[in-house]
């Protein structure tokens, strides 16, 4: 017979040794996405949304419209279609397009037709729609970001852009732009804040797309599923058009 202290301390090694067993740590399972510069409020989202599934870990890259490769993320957001589309696309979200002015020029109204001379070019001065005597500076995204292709094709019926333009490269630098020029008009996706100039909403409602080259699966679809879900839709709808509210 074993004596009662080997057996004791027997035990005593059982239980410890096992407790001190670390488990193996869970297996982290990147997610690789790219948004457009327009949808950085997205990530607020996509953040949200990432930190109810353990062991995911997300990779957000800012990519220009013009420069997304859908082969290369797991998934892609942008505003409105591409063309083509990829094999898999979804909508998560809405988004209301806005035009915004410097605030000294007074201006809160602007119909279809005036926002399309001054964008144009055909109306140069503020005077012309009753404003100050002031000079208009036109402020557009970069050709082929999501937000140019949406209010050239939809908006402007087809007219040109006005010839002495200036080019803000991104949505932040759009409004840094209008705000510190005088006698300036550009437009932003109303995610953005826009409380230090005059904004003006547009009827143009375009939606947030989740885009992928093959249908999601793992992580990537758990986010997709979080993000339409009612939480998920609760979270995008402190800076977008909830699914509900949009038409069919």
């Amino acid at each position: 017979m074993k004596p009662i202290w080997l057996a004791v301390s027997a035990l005593f090694c059982l239980h410890a040794c096992s407790a001190q067993t670390p488990s193996p740590p869970p297996t982290v399972e990147p997610v690789h996405i790219a948004i457009t510069p327009t949808l950085a409020p997205l990530r607020i989202a996509l953040q949200a949304c990432a930190t109810t599934q353990a062991g995911t870990s997300l990779q957000v890259e800012t990519v220009p419209a013009s420069q997304l490769n859908y082969e290369t993320s797991d998934l892609v957001f942008r505003l409105g279609f591409s063309d083509p589309l990829p094999a898999f696309s979804v909508p998560i979200a809405g988004e209301r397009m806005q035009v915004v002015v410097h605030p000294a020029l007074n201006i809160s109204q602007l119909d279809r037709k005036e926002l399309d001379q001054l964008f144009s070019g055909q109306v140069r001065n503020w005077a012309v729609l009753g404003g100050m005597e002031m000079d208009v500076v036109v402020w557009l995204p970069p050709p082929g970001a999501d937000q140019r292709i949406i209010f050239d094709t939809q908006f402007l019926s087809g007219s040109h852009t006005s010839p002495m333009a200036r080019f803000a490269p991104n949505p932040q630098a759009m409004l840094e732009a209008v705000a510190e020029t005088p006698g300036s008009i550009g437009y932003l996706p109303g995610a953005w804040d826009v409380a230090a100039l005059t904004r003006i909403d547009l009827p143009l409602i375009t939606p947030v797309l989740a885009l992928s080259a093959r249908d999601p699966t793992g992580p990537a679809y758990r986010l997709l599923v979080c993000l339409q879900s009612q939480a998920g839709q609760q979270i995008l709808s402190q800076h977008y058009i909830p699914l509900a509210e949009l038409e069919p």
